[in-house]
């Protein structure tokens, strides 16, 4: 399912909701400019079910599970913080896959609520890194599967998930020349010294 089509159905089930929904971020919330290849990007995963979901009074999660959708052609995964959150039994990791950390699980039978750290993710910025990707949340379509409510353990939380851009600035072909040049020059002095 394309990113598309689960923010259009979010929207739908978004509709008609009486109150906002729960949501899960990627904090800082702006878009990331000013990156180079082999520089590091950040993101905090936070999320919040203190709102009053569907207005029936649930502001709870049992759990669930979400994506993190990358470019792998900018981006390459480094390295990821263990949930923080809720029971570590009901936990997953994600599965590490070609642009896409799938279904990043955590549940709690005792509820999940209000603002709290879920993790962290760290991308290096690949050298061959085209001038703009991105990093987004969706809901997983797999393992882990909706967030449903911790009161019946059936109703589905309507989530809101985020999206942002990663702004590279490329290194222009003229200096990665210039720097294999001068490497070049100084591997050939070092051995014309021996």
């Amino acid at each position: 399912m394309t990113i598309a089509k689960i923010i259009a159905s979010l929207c739908l089930l978004g509709s008609a909701c009486v109150a906002n929904a729960a949501s899960i971020l990627l904090t800082p919330g702006s878009n990331i400019t000013d990156v180079r290849a082999g520089d590091l990007v950040t993101f905090d995963i936070v999320m919040d079910f203190s709102t009053d979901a569907v207005g029936l009074g649930i502001d709870t999660t049992l759990g669930g599970a979400f994506n993190v959708v990358f470019d792998p052609n900018a981006l390459e995964f480094e390295f990821l913080f263990n949930a923080e959150i809720g029971d570590p039994l009901f936990g997953r990791d994600p599965d590490i896959l070609p642009g896409l950390l799938e279904s990043w699980g955590f549940a709690d039978f005792d509820g999940l609520t209000g603002p709290s750290h879920v993790g962290r993710v760290v991308f290096s910025v690949l050298p061959a890194a085209p001038a703009s990707t991105f990093v987004a949340l969706e809901m997983a379509n797999g393992l882990g599967g909706p967030f449903v409510s911790a009161i019946d353990f059936i109703t589905i939380v309507p989530v809101e998930f985020n999206s942002l851009e990663v702004t590279v600035i490329p290194v222009p072909a003229a200096a990665w020349f210039m720097l294999s040049g001068i490497g070049a020059l100084l591997v050939f002095r070092r051995d014309a010294k021996k």
